[in-house]
């Protein structure tokens, strides 16, 4: 079964985005490069979380160091997400993602080679946030080069699939790491990342008027209450996912019911990005209004796993990874529909509040739980979804959105 929907996938994907037989393997080939490049941006942080139990054993340092620590992957990213915008505008789509990717392998390598005391994975971790944040604005300037426009959102979809497979690999890291040790498995990490670098090829002339300046089309003021919408949906997002093992617990569930149902919505979640994505394609204009929409179904699952019912639970996780993680995809179309001419600088704006939110939306959330019980935390989730959904409900209303003209 499982394989039927994945070449389903695919097959839908094909028809969709390579319909034009003569950019057919370009687009494929790009499309795929742009995926990789990507997780490899995102393995420093995954890596670390999956492989913890090691590092924690030879390096000496505790849960909270470990939080400091994946926190600061985000943290360092936020810090310097617009930055990377313009330097993508400035250097090009193609380089920038080749660099990111080897500053990602860099950082990987790194730690396998020199991480002998806490605070040099701290720094090489952060290292790697930086890295993640070039390869978000990056990833998008090169698809919004490559991909027609009525086939971006699809396009991002797949794209944004990259955080929840970089996870899974990291899954698929441990058992590595148990027979050689967790140092090859970061080198693994490492080659894996330099490896996509290379795969990335040369994205076709420019096709609309680009600012020097790099500036976006829509104004900064705009973009950030946008950025400040979806870092409250990144932070609820990703509280999710750190979560809700612990929180079925809290319902009543096995630990081993509890994680199938974190892997089943991880599953869903990359499931639902292609599947919104391809419809963010025949509705353009109004896929802000569609995050409205996602926002406030995902508050009302967030309300449901606060019944702490194990039944509930079961029935209100689906329900949570298919709006809460659906957005990200269609953020980006977002952005670069609405700033044709810097779609890098504005992604590097807009992505600050995705950072943000990443870093303390599991902080804010744990700390709840912790003091006031896991029900409360998932009210307090809620409450970031409907902030969410009212912040970017706003943000439509002064960012208009227009379709990319067909790269083919």
């Amino acid at each position: 079964m499982v394989g039927r929907i994945a070449r389903s996938l695919y097959t839908v994907c094909k028809m969709s985005l390579l319909a034009d037989p003569d950019v057919a393997q370009q687009r494929r080939r790009g499309l795929q490069a742009s995926l990789t490049a990507t997780v490899g941006a995102n393995l420093p942080a995954f890596l670390t979380g999956s492989l913890a139990v090691q590092l924690q054993r030879d390096l000496h340092f505790g849960d909270a160091a470990l939080g400091v620590a994946v926190g600061g992957f985000y943290a360092a990213g936020a810090l310097t997400s617009t930055a990377a915008g313009r330097v993508v505008e400035r250097l090009g789509a193609q380089r920038s993602l080749r660099l990111a990717a080897l500053l990602s392998g860099v950082a990987l390598l790194a730690i396998a080679l020199l991480a002998h005391a806490y605070w040099v994975v701290l720094v090489l971790v952060a290292l790697g946030g930086v890295a993640n944040a070039w390869a978000q604005p990056a990833s998008n300037v090169y698809l919004a080069r490559i991909v027609p426009g009525h086939r971006l959102g699809l396009a991002l979809g797949i794209q944004k699939s990259a955080i929840p497979a970089a996870a899974m690999i990291g899954g698929l890291a441990v058992p590595l790491a148990q027979q050689i040790g967790w140092r090859w498995a970061f080198a693994a990490g490492a080659a894996f990342a330099v490896a996509s670098a290379w795969q990335v090829p040369r994205e076709p002339p420019v096709a609309t008027a680009r600012r020097r300046e790099g500036r976006p089309d829509v104004p900064t003021r705009s973009l950030v209450v946008l950025a400040v919408g979806v870092g409250l949906g990144a932070s609820a997002s990703n509280a999710l996912s750190a979560f809700l093992v612990r929180g079925g617990l809290e319902a009543g569930l096995r630990e081993g019911v509890a994680a199938v149902l974190l892997i089943v919505g991880s599953l869903l979640g990359i499931g639902v990005r292609l599947l919104f994505g391809a419809r963010a394609d025949r509705m353009p204009g109004h896929t802000l209004r569609f995050m409205v929409m996602l926002f406030g179904a995902a508050s009302a699952s967030f309300v449901l796993l606060a019944v702490e019912r194990g039944w509930v639970f079961v029935l209100a996780t689906p329900l949570a990874f298919a709006t809460a993680y659906a957005w990200p995809g269609l953020f980006h179309l977002a952005v670069i529909r609405s700033n044709p001419t810097a779609p890098g600088s504005a992604t590097g704006i807009a992505m600050t509040g995705t950072l943000a939110g990443a870093v303390a939306g599991p902080i804010v959330f744990g700390a709840v739980a912790e003091h006031a019980g896991f029900t409360a935390a998932w009210l307090v989730g809620a409450g970031m979804l409907v902030g969410a959904c009212a912040i970017v409900a706003l943000a439509s209303r002064r960012i208009v959105e227009v379709p990319v003209t067909p790269s083919s």
